[in-house]
């Protein structure tokens, strides 16, 4: 093939791949530190990064790609469109596929559930674990590149890469103010993979940021996370303080959670490029029955607390195996992106969800539903003497929930 000797040519057919292998959106950067980099070193020096102590320890490597990969001279930048409606569509197809996008669909964003109640999970764990899915498709372009001579290292968010600066730089669309990639056609409910290579590949042009002076995002945060366009105050955001949080969340942020059990979504869901954002018609990415949709008390059976009260004896797990400890977390989280918040961090957070929604039941008067949502919030708080009796205690959710009480003091 003469043109695996053009670096023109050679970028078109990688991108051509990736396209082929299922992405909506591939485009290539240099293998250079982008101007993110300094940002994320202000970030950290501001401790903004809450625990995440893995962001400071990679720094130096984050900030440029040829330390992760020796001789890298160009950045593969690929992307998934992970946005779906809450109950997955009836039948695959690709009618309404638009060129370049292999798994999309534009359509209206799905309508809110009409007001029940819901123990919200981030969209983005809707479906199968993005790692194993985007992983597997990043390996074909892999093999590519090392078959055209070149060495070539897979990034799938866990690698110390700057995924969206590259992203933006490869022209996949631009950070917004929420610090989310945004593409002006598709939205920003995406997926980021890279490769990183050692070969010649040509550079496409970034696109232009398009926020203007929108700032629905930074208003609409629940939490005031997002302190100043682009500047994200992880320490505040619900997605961190319930999915890498290992401790327990303040009474206050915990209140400003409100129903959302896994992450957060809301910065986006108010994004103007989302109102006919692209959906997904990848199957791995539809959403597992009912997990966009499940009630405090049928989460709170999934994850093996049950309705007479049988809640897991230890979530830390002493004294029991592994399979009688964690059997109902095994079940819901098996392939899926929920397992990164552990058993015991879904717990906690389930029963912050109880808390809120029954403070909300207490202000509209719903006396049968409070009596539901503070039985269920004791047997939470009763599932073990670790994590969730802690958050119970940061709550007053024990003497909230005691039969008969008023729980003035978790309010």
């Amino acid at each position: 093939m003469l043109w695996a000797n053009d670096p023109a040519q050679r970028s078109a057919a990688v991108k051509r791949l990736a396209h082929e292998v299922g992405f909506d959106l591939a485009g290539i950067a240099p293998a250079l530190p982008p101007a993110d980099g300094e940002r994320l070193l202000s970030w950290l020096a501001d401790e903004l990064h809450g625990g995440m102590t893995y962001m400071a320890s990679m720094a130096s490597v984050r900030r440029d790609p040829r330390e992760l990969l020796p001789g890298a001279r160009a950045v593969v930048c690929c992307a998934q469109v992970y946005n779906a409606p809450p109950a997955a569509p009836a039948h695959g197809g690709t009618a309404g596929r638009e060129p370049g996008q292999a798994g999309a669909q534009v359509q209206d964003c799905p309508d809110k559930n009409g007001g029940e109640e819901i123990a919200r999970i981030s969209r983005y764990a809707w479906g199968r674990d993005y790692h194993k899915v985007l992983r597997r498709r990043l390996a074909a372009i892999a093999r590519e590149l090392t078959r055209l001579g070149g060495v070539a290292r897979i990034a799938v968010d866990s690698a110390p890469i700057l995924e969206r600066a590259h992203a933006a730089r490869a022209g996949l669309g631009w950070i917004g103010k929420n610090t989310c990639l945004i593409h002006p056609r598709i939205g920003s409910w995406l997926f980021l993979g890279e490769v990183v290579t050692t070969l010649e590949l040509l550079p496409d042009e970034p696109l232009g940021g398009l926020c203007g002076s929108c700032r629905r995002c930074l208003d609409a945060c629940p939490t005031g996370a997002l302190i100043a366009p682009h500047r994200l105050d992880a320490r505040r955001c619900i997605s961190y303080l319930t999915i890498e949080n290992r401790d327990t969340i303040g009474a206050e942020l915990a209140r400003q959670s409100g129903d959302r059990v896994f992450g957060c979504d809301v910065c986006q869901d108010v994004c103007p490029y989302n109102r006919k954002a692209a959906m997904t018609l990848d199957r791995d990415l539809w959403p597992r029955a009912g997990i966009a949709t499940l009630s405090p008390e049928e989460l709170a059976g999934r994850l093996g607390v049950g309705a007479a009260g049988d809640g897991l004896a230890n979530p830390n797990g002493r004294g029991s195996t592994a399979t009688d400890r964690f059997a109902g977390f095994d079940e819901l989280t098996r392939g899926s992106a929920l397992r990164r918040a552990h058993g015991d961090g879904l717990l906690r957070n389930l029963l912050v969800v109880v808390s809120n929604l029954r403070r909300h039941a207490r202000e509209c008067r719903d006396a049968q539903r409070v009596v539901e949502l503070e039985t269920l919030a004791h047997r939470l708080a009763d599932c073990g003497d670790g994590l969730v009796a802690r958050q119970a205690a940061e709550l007053g959710a024990r003497s909230a929930a005691a039969p008969g009480g008023r729980g003035e003091s978790a309010e």
